[in-house]
């Protein structure tokens, strides 16, 4: 039986695209709004969290598709993510960190606005 259940949840593919960056950044929680370090993944599209590296299932993932970053005051090396129904905050190791993970995501949202819409997440795939 317990084959049986295990064969039934069967996981979808997720496209592979390049990853931009990745690394450890501390997360403002949504409902308990507590700070948790994550494993980040930026591909093109989107950022993807992980309780640690090397893990396949992200525990969120932030489409970056109308999306907007920059630098905020809450902590120290903190930045945030603008999205239309959401701000996500995060904070870096350094100010060096910091301005990398902004430049990076900027980056990927300035090359969405200039090409088709493809959403290869794995919150969508």
């Amino acid at each position: 039986k317990s084959d049986k259940k295990r064969d039934s949840k069967e996981t979808v593919p997720v496209p592979i695209s390049p990853t931009v960056k990745e690394g450890y950044l501390q997360k403002k929680g949504g409902e308990r709004r507590n700070w948790k370090s994550r494993w980040f993944v930026l591909k093109h599209n989107y950022l993807g969290y992980f309780s640690k590296p090397g893990e396949t299932t992200p525990k969120g993932a932030i489409i970056l598709h109308s999306a907007a970053v920059g630098a905020s005051t809450r902590k120290a090396f903190c930045f945030a993510i603008r999205i239309p129904k959401r701000t996500f905050f995060f904070c870096a190791q350094n100010k060096t960190e910091q301005n990398s993970w902004m430049a990076c995501i900027e980056q990927c949202i300035d090359n969405l606005d200039l090409s088709p819409v493809v959403d290869d997440s794995p919150l969508n795939p």
